[in-house]
């Protein structure tokens, strides 16, 4: 509750563009206590109650919807429990997908090539966090330049994050796969 409400005095203001920077401080870092249940949504949503008067309503509704979107991927896991290993869109399913081993590797150790990539990979190895869009641009890389599989990339989330959370990450990979 105290980084929330440090958060909110100090990182709420700009949080819509600022969200999106990978070189700036500018997202909550609340998802890990949000994974283990040491807060839950209905806290920050109520902590968000009346900000308008104090915050940019934009920065207020792109944070509340933030949280949204992680009840949503709960919504669809709950309602379509293989979604965290099968295609959501089923059309996916004979996707010519790469058989490509020290692909993944490479990519799982941050040696691609791609500095961007490679940044990102490495501090998840050594933290076990990275920035929302470099989740993104990983993310994307794997499936969309790589071609491999998005169900290799959210293995390797699930064990590498401190905020590893089923739902969100699935989602999160279907999205971009």
């Amino acid at each position: 509750r105290e980084k929330l409400r440090l958060f909110i005095e100090r990182g709420l203001n700009n949080y819509a563009d600022g969200r999106n920077l990978p070189g700036q401080s500018s997202t909550s870092r609340l998802s890990p206590h949000l994974a283990m249940g040491e807060i839950s949504p209905f806290q920050i949503w109520n902590a968000t109650l009346d900000l308008e008067k104090t915050h940019s309503p934009r920065d207020v509704e792109v944070f509340r919807k933030e949280v949204v979107w992680r009840e949503f991927a709960y919504h669809l896991l709950f309602h379509f429990p293989k979604l965290a290993t099968k295609n959501f869109n089923a059309g996916f399913d004979d996707f010519p997908w790469a058989s490509k081993p020290e692909l993944i590797e490479a990519w799982k150790r941050g040696q691609t090539g791609y500095p961007i990539v490679d940044a990102g990979m490495r501090q998840l190895w050594q933290t076990g966090w990275m920035h929302n869009r470099v989740r993104m641009v990983v993310a994307s890389f794997l499936v969309k330049h790589l071609l491999l599989p998005w169900q290799a990339g959210a293995r390797w989330f699930w064990d590498t994050l401190v905020d590893a959370d089923l739902a969100n990450n699935t989602l999160g990979w279907q999205w971009i796969a």
